[in-house]
């Protein structure tokens, strides 16, 4: 019982040491790349996890006098996934969901191509011509991960590309005060306003949206 009593509290600790390093980490820089990843799905676990302990640990506690090892296997799996299942449609939208939404939207933005793009509109600006439009996807493609840490940014505007296939993807977009990288917001409209599903660090996209004859503004 000491045992269980100690891999519970390395259990708890662990994950809140590794938040502690990261936030650290995050007062002096921005969360890109594999940090803000990190930091992202660190929040998903900690949720998931939640859900894994009362419907594992507790009840395992209660039948540790079960000697059939193949009953107590069984229950661990049946746990797991009615935990999983929980997780999944009962987790708050910035949690779990947002993840999901987030990590698809990336690999939308790094996959997305010339041909694939019908018009890009920015504020009240259409961008429809291909020698205009590639540049703008080129700096979309190399988009990173990033979690924002009280960045000063300016103006954000509406930001919509429409695809050939007739589906749209909605976004907000910044740009960094004294940087040529902008702040692209992961927006999903929403009856009541609109679902944010995190955050992307597009380098030299206000610059490109320059040559193009549209400026991000560096005021808010």
């Amino acid at each position: 019982m000491k045992k269980l009593y100690k891999a519970i509290r390395i259990y708890f600790a662990t994950p809140f040491i590794f938040l502690s390093l990261l936030l650290v980490y995050g007062l002096f820089s921005k969360l890109t790349g594999i940090i803000s990843i990190a930091l992202e799905l660190f929040f998903v676990l900690v949720f998931v996890s939640l859900f894994l302990f009362p419907l594992l640990v507790v009840p395992y506690l209660a039948v540790t006098h079960e000697t059939n090892k193949y009953k107590r296997i069984l229950f661990i799996i049946v746990g797991f996934t009615l935990a999983s299942i929980s997780a999944v449609v009962f987790s708050p939208q910035e949690k779990v969901t947002r993840f999901y939404s987030q990590t698809q939207r990336h690999l939308i933005l790094h996959g997305l191509q010339v041909d694939d793009v019908s018009y890009i509109t920015i504020d009240d600006v259409i961008f429809m011509q291909p020698e205009i439009i590639s540049p703008i996807i080129e700096a979309l493609n190399d988009s990173t991960w990033y979690s924002p840490n009280h960045e000063r940014r300016g103006k954000e505007v509406p930001m919509t590309i429409v695809l050939r296939n007739g589906q749209s993807m909605d976004y907000h977009v910044s740009r960094f005060y004294d940087e040529d990288s902008a702040d692209l917001l992961f927006i999903r409209p929403h009856d009541s306003g609109f679902w944010v599903d995190g955050n992307a660090l597009v380098p030299n996209l206000p610059s490109v949206l320059e040559n193009a004859g549209y400026k991000l503004s560096r005021e808010y």
